[in-house]
């Protein structure tokens, strides 16, 4: 390729990297196509004045000659990598490149026409993919006047386009026609009944939210409330039921040592007490559990060494014998 190709190459990169930043919203890809240029332009059109600039041996011109042929190289591959990507954008370039910039026999006027016929094919096939791939819009038809009915039900009736669009109301998926038209029974079991329709696709979504209410005919409205006070009824007989369960399971455990010892300490965990029933100590238990289990202690020897009270608890009748109260919490911090 002649410095002029790889020049209108790497022009091509800039405007396919601006072209795709813009159409995904991406403006990173037009950063690295920028770099990706500027540093292959440098390399075509400055490499021999580098080298002539660059007080270099021989051996380490050559490196730097490597190293800018290197960075044209990846530029190239990179133009060939977004211009397979984008090929909707790039083949009208390349045409444009070969019509005007590539030396060719064609007449002025045939590369007029060809320019404009490629041009105008693309643009018409790039408008076409867009509205295809566009994003999602939702058409709701036959709604009931108000958004008030009196009936159990209603069918909800709409289109959504591009008819690929994934379709959800209220978290169900439905399925469109061919073209793009759906329809849905939406059950009425409440007053006030929400509809939240949600369309969605790779360019975005569209939600609509209405609320349908339901005109109750009196003898509706008595059923729903003997309805709803029989189920009250069946609520609160479950309570109460749960309720008596309960306390028979908190009698039967009273009647165990654990259950004895927490109905006279209620404050105590169900854990702590079965670790008392089972006579066991522990460095974290109260001073008042070890009271409850050994009665007072015969010593109780504070002491202070500037730092606060300490506490020292001893039943001589015991093993282990001595307790400590370092923080004067209240808990047992030590044992011996």
């Amino acid at each position: 390729m002649s410095t002029r190709e790889k020049t209108f190459a790497f022009l091509i990169l800039i405007f396919v990297g601006w072209f795709a930043s813009y159409y995904y919203n991406a403006p990173t890809l037009l950063i690295i196509s920028l770099i990706v240029s500027i540093c292959g332009l440098t390399s075509i059109h400055f490499k021999s004045k580098i080298l002539s600039i660059v007080n270099l041996d021989d051996k380490s011109k050559h490196t730097l000659s490597t190293v800018l042929r290197i960075m044209q190289i990846i530029g190239l591959v990179i133009v060939a990598g977004i211009a397979f990507a984008f090929w909707y954008v790039s083949i009208p370039c390349l045409v444009l490149w070969f019509l005007y910039v590539r030396e060719n026999k064609l007449s002025q006027k045939l590369k007029k026409t060809v320019a404009i016929s490629v041009v105008i094919f693309f643009v018409i096939l790039q408008s076409t993919l867009l509205y295809v791939n566009r994003s999602p819009q939702l058409t709701l038809l036959d709604l009931p006047d108000n958004n008030e009915v009196q009936a159990e039900s209603i069918v909800v009736k709409g289109n959504v386009l591009p008819k690929s669009s994934d379709l959800k109301i209220n978290g169900v998926e439905l399925e469109v026609d061919t073209g793009g038209n759906f329809t849905y029974e939406f059950k009425l079991r409440e007053e006030q009944n929400t509809l939240n329709i949600e369309a969605r696709n790779g360019k975005g979504k569209e939600t609509q939210s209405l609320v349908i209410k339901r005109i109750f005919t009196e003898a509706e409205i008595i059923e729903r409330k003997r309805l709803a006070d029989e189920k009250e009824k069946k609520r609160q007989e479950a309570i109460a039921i749960q309720k008596q369960r309960e306390q028979a399971e908190l009698n039967a455990y009273y009647q165990t040592p654990a259950g004895r010892i927490c109905k006279a300490h209620p404050e105590w965990t169900k854990e702590d007490c079965q670790n008392l029933a089972d006579g066991l100590i522990w460095v974290g238990m109260e001073y008042d559990m070890l009271v409850y289990k050994r009665g007072q202690p015969n010593h109780i020897n504070p002491s202070n060494y500037g730092y606060g009270t300490q506490y020292q608890y001893c039943w001589t009748r015991y093993n282990p014998s001595c307790f400590y109260d370092k923080n004067n919490d209240g808990l047992i911090d030590a044992y011996n």
